[in-house]
């Protein structure tokens, strides 16, 4: 899933130069650890499954 966001064009040249937050930086990790642990869950489903 990718989280699109509208960034006008004036503002995109300032997004690029500003440091992320670090908040947004925890929840980019969180929500890959997320999505990691899910492709596990769907792989031991498939094995148990077969």
């Amino acid at each position: 899933m990718q989280l699109s966001v509208n960034i006008t064009p004036e503002a995109k040249g300032k997004e690029i130069e500003a440091e992320p937050h670090p908040l947004v930086l925890v929840l980019q990790d969180k929500l890959e650890a997320q999505s990691v642990e899910q492709e596990k869950i769907k792989e031991e489903l498939k094995n148990l499954s077969e």
